[in-house]
């Protein structure tokens, strides 16, 4: 909304707008926060199995890059729950910390820069007795914790004797791009026993283990990465799409699922700047078992 509109906004309006952004994550994202490529059809059963957070205290999204998925579950998510709860605490992990970091900043932006946020939520904005810093954020609350509101970390950080009423972990897997180069297009063994590892002693970071809640974002890689190891060993609500798909399910050769952002011509632009393993992994979730590869990723030494 134009600033002149807001400022004619009544008190009954305004009231109207809050009470919407309550009820609706979808909403929210879009109309307040502005994240305009949110798509009905992608984004909003996403967002009602977000809202169920009561009944979902552990769930897996995989979608391909560039899919907004960091935009929803590791920005607007995290504010959205809380403008419903002050004294919320949330954990962000990435690959690294300065990928954390810079996820946070957006965060740290609406709180500053968004008017329409800042005309509905006046009583959440920080003032000078908040820590308001790069890597930890707390907004006016009506408890004191030791944990800030919105708090960074990689999968390197060490994270003691401090708890989360919910963690997302975020792209754990993924090559570090601040250092990418011709040879590293992918995340190497080590950094997914690294994501793997940090998963397993999440639950210890958790206020109440059986309510507060763990969500895992991210793109498949490899046939054996964190995800695929999710699924081996523990009970978590998964939310899955691929940028073609056939009657709700992953195929190369059918229709594109997000044409709005990923038509057929983008989506032949990936296949050949990819290539057929990195596309099948990044953009359909889809990665080739390694005893089917002619070239066993192993064998290739740097």
């Amino acid at each position: 909304m134009k600033e002149k509109t807001l400022k004619s906004l009544s008190r009954d309006e305004i009231n109207v707008l809050r009470r919407k952004c309550f009820d609706d994550l979808f909403f929210f994202a879009k109309a307040i926060l502005g994240f305009d490529w949110l798509d009905v059809d992608i984004h909003l059963p996403l967002c009602r199995i977000l809202e169920s957070y009561h009944k979902n205290p552990r769930i897996k999204i995989t979608l391909p890059r560039g899919w907004l998925k960091t935009t929803l579950c590791s920005q607007a998510y995290p504010i959205w729950r809380a403008i419903r709860n002050p004294n919320i605490r949330v954990l962000l992990v990435q690959n690294t910390f300065t990928n954390a970091v810079s996820k946070l900043r957006v965060i740290k932006d609406v709180f500053e820069k968004n008017p329409i946020f800042k005309l509905l939520f006046p009583e959440l904005l920080p003032d000078d007795s908040c820590t308001w810093k790069s890597e930890s954020l707390c907004i006016r609350r009506p408890k004191a914790f030791d944990e800030s509101t919105f708090e960074a970390a990689g999968v390197r950080t060490q994270v003691t004797s401090r708890h989360y009423d919910i963690i997302i972990e975020d792209d754990t897997v993924a090559p570090d791009y601040n250092e990418l180069g011709e040879q590293n297009v992918c995340p190497t063994k080590e950094d997914i026993e690294m994501a793997i590892g940090w998963h397993r002693l999440a639950l210890p970071l958790l206020n109440a283990p059986l309510e507060s809640q763990i969500l895992v974002v991210g793109t498949r890689w490899f046939e054996k990465d964190l995800l695929s190891w999710i699924d081996e060993h523990e009970k978590y609500v998964s939310y899955t799409r691929a940028m073609l798909e056939t009657n709700g399910e992953p195929d190369l050769n059918g229709t594109p699922t997000y044409p709005k952002r990923f038509n057929e011509q983008v989506i032949e632009q990936l296949r050949v700047g990819y290539g057929p393993y990195l596309f099948s992994c990044l953009c359909m979730n889809l990665p080739v078992r390694g005893v089917n590869m002619i070239f066993i990723l192993a064998w290739f030494k740097y």
